[in-house]
């Protein structure tokens, strides 16, 4: 009945060449792989492996017009494509996004296909004869089949169970809804049993298709069954008003909290793994509240700067809960670096979710015989010089961790920005090996780690390099510059007092002479510029100020600019020490700092935790610092909003203090993070 219902959808035909890169004993593959492929004439492909390289070849050389996969097949492909234009820098990147968004689009408006022109090249090399995918096993993210469409294939995809052999509903050519899950096959009835008020129930079947029984099973039988003959899918859903079937989730993976709410896991997943920095994402139900284990994407936090991992998958969680209600959102969560548990199709195993989140939880290292064997790369990394010595230091300074290759600093060993610090000084004071920004910027395990030391190393430029990179303080702007920054001030000034309302507080208690450090909460883009007007002309001729690499030298105005506010671009998310050595330089002479200790724009508005570093300046400089704390800037201009609304900041100037005062009433594990802490306090105070 599958056989003769897929013919009749027009899947397969005489002139099919498909390939099935799947294991032929699960029912999908077998019946719509093989049977299917037999039964209409078609050429069928088996690859010699499931590796990238091999499927492309199979592809090629057999000209293959359909495959036939699984979602995480398909997923799989989108993310080496998408890596293949990431090689053709930023300007390529973007292109490929602005291309595949407008080729996405035409197909929603008009169903029209474009993709397959305007990615001509990439059919060619990859694959010239394929034009339709079909997916099953597993179900097809909606956001996924959209991208494969904005490629140029043509993407069908459906649903069923191994008891309904398997398939029951399908996107047929023709009639594609990738929202849902298809039409159901000819002879193939459903109902929706006990729906809610939404229409939402039990996806219930009959048809020829529908298996009669387990063997030699009859209570499960009977459980399978309705009383009237219905077979029991276990799946959620409902069926719209064009007679498309559209799932919600599994009845019995239906996570259902204290107070009644049902939620499905695969859709909340969906929202978490569309996150750019969430490769995967599972989540279950512990003590009435979801919990998770997610899997960060390595590349792309590699991209944003890898030292901070953990700040930044904690924000990307935050940042895509809100687009959850509160109780759908990720209460608790373990960072893994593992592959989730699943089945060949690509199914989550979650029956293993909550050993694994208690395996995470208590941070179990694997004993030293559990380790797997070395790799010959490994091996040889390991015997060269000085990765050998390092190496051994390494697990002579974590003498309770069982430390292999795959380990990761920032989420196994938990070494934060200013560990990062300490242990980059220590590699260069005992191995004369100095790791540069670039270098230590994409490390995300031991091993990365390792090849770094190897490359600084190979390059045997440790004494030359730490001399060329001696700290380049700003230099004060010429006349002509000095009279386009009073300009800017002038022009920062009077938008800042009429259209943001500036008020200003605690000015009269600033340092007249002297070094001094403006430790600043930041909330928004418009921070630099309230604090900029609150301090005056004056003050502000003596002031620098420390600001993120990334965002002053985006662009040719951004230089110019930060060259006339005597901006210091560091990186402190990825090189902390630099940022206290130049700060160091720059009051040696007397010069004001303003320095942001969050590191970050504060996501929701509210004061985050304060990065040691600053501590770390006050220890070596005994400087006032002055508290800052800046209102309203984030209700004007937030993350993520582009035009700002008109509404009143506030600059409030704390009394200055010095670091001994700080060390007494900060909390932490060192006197950097409790003199931090100290000012986070004294910033907190300040309405």
């Amino acid at each position: 009945a599958n056989i003769n219902g897929l013919a009749a959808a027009g899947l397969l035909t005489a002139d099919t060449v498909a390939l099935v890169p799947l294991p032929l004993h699960h029912a999908y593959p077998l019946t719509v792989g093989l049977l299917g492929s037999l039964s209409a004439g078609a050429t069928l492909v088996l690859p010699a492996g499931v590796s990238g390289p091999e499927l492309a070849h199979a592809m090629r050389a057999a000209h293959v017009t359909t495959l036939i996969g699984v979602p995480g097949l398909y997923t799989a492909l989108l993310a080496g494509i998408a890596g293949q234009f990431a090689g053709g820098g930023m300007a390529g990147q973007r292109l490929f996004a602005l291309l595949l968004k407008l080729s996405v689009l035409i197909f929603r408006l008009t169903g029209l296909r474009v993709g397959r022109h305007l990615f001509a090249a990439l059919h060619r090399r990859f694959a010239p004869a394929l034009v339709r995918l079909a997916c099953g096993g597993a179900h097809l993210e909606p956001a996924v089949a959209y991208r494969l469409v904005g490629l140029g294939w043509e993407v069908l995809s459906g649903y069923g169970l191994t008891e309904t052999a398997p398939i029951l509903t399908f996107n047929r050519p023709g009639y594609v809804n990738l929202d849902s899950a298809g039409r159901p096959l000819a002879g193939v009835v459903l109902r929706i049993a006990n729906a809610d008020d939404a229409g939402r129930g039990e996806v219930q079947a009959r048809g020829p298709c529908v298996f009669s029984g387990y063997r030699n099973l009859p209570d499960a039988t009977r459980a399978a069954f309705t009383g009237d003959g219905w077979f029991r899918t276990g799946d959620r859903g409902y069926i719209d008003g064009r007679g498309y079937l559209h799932l919600v989730g599994r009845m019995k993976e239906m996570i259902v909290l204290p107070d009644g709410k049902n939620i499905a896991p695969e859709t909340v997943e969906a929202v978490y793994r569309a996150h750019p920095l969430i490769a995967d994402v599972a989540i279950f139900e512990q003590a009435g509240v979801l919990c998770g284990l997610i899997v960060p994407d390595d590349a792309a936090i590699r991209a944003r700067g890898a030292l901070q991992a953990r700040t930044l998958l904690r924000d990307a969680v935050a940042e895509a809960g809100k687009a959850l209600p509160a109780y759908r959102q990720l209460r608790d969560y373990r960072l893994v670096r593992t592959v989730l548990p699943r089945t060949r199709l690509g199914k989550l195993k979650r029956h293993l979710l909550p050993a694994r989140y208690r395996a995470a939880a208590l941070d179990r290292q694997p004993a030293v015989a559990d380790q797997p064997p070395l790799s010959e790369a490994d091996r040889a990394l390991l015997a060269g010089a000085p990765v050998a010595d390092v190496w051994a230091w390494l697990q002579a300074r974590f003498p309770d961790r069982a430390l292999s290759p795959d380990l990761s600093p920032q989420f196994d060993l938990e070494i934060d920005s200013l560990g990062w610090t300490t242990l980059t000084l220590e590699i260069e004071e005992r191995f004369q090996i100095r790791l540069s920004e670039a270098d230590i910027a994409g490390v995300l395990s031991l091993r990365d780690l390792l090849c770094a030391v190897r490359d600084a190393a190979a390059r045997a430029e440790a004494v030359e390099d730490a001399r060329s990179r001696a700290p380049q303080l700003p230099m004060p702007p010429g006349p002509a510059g000095r009279v386009v920054a009073w300009l800017l001030y002038a022009l920062d000034m009077l938008v800042m007092r009429l259209c943001f309302r500036l008020k200003v507080r605690g000015k009269a208690e600033l340092p007249r002479a002297g070094p001094v450090i403006y430790v600043v909460n930041h909330t928004s883009y418009l921070d630099p510029m309230a604090l900029a007007a609150a301090l005056g002309w004056g003050r502000l001729r003596q002031t620098c100020w420390m600001a993120w690499t990334g965002f002053i030298y985006a662009g040719p105005l951004r230089r110019l600019l930060a060259g006339l506010a005597q901006v210091v671009p560091v990186d402190p998310d990825r090189r902390a020490a630099q940022a206290v050595r130049l700060a160091g330089g720059l009051l040696a002479l007397g010069r004001h700092i303003v320095w942001f200790p969050e590191g970050r724009r504060a996501p929701d508005g509210t004061l985050g935790p304060f990065q040691p570093g600053i501590g770390a300046l006050l220890l070596q400089h005994d400087v006032p610092v002055v508290p800052v704390r800046i209102t309203g800037s984030f209700a004007a201009l937030p993350p993520g909003r582009a035009w700002p609304r008109f509404v009143p900041v506030c600059v409030h100037f704390g009394a200055p203090c010095r670091a001994v005062d700080l060390v007494a009433t900060g909390e932490g594990d060192s006197e950097a993070a409790r003199i931090a802490d100290g000012l986070r306090r004294a910033v907190a105070e300040l309405i």
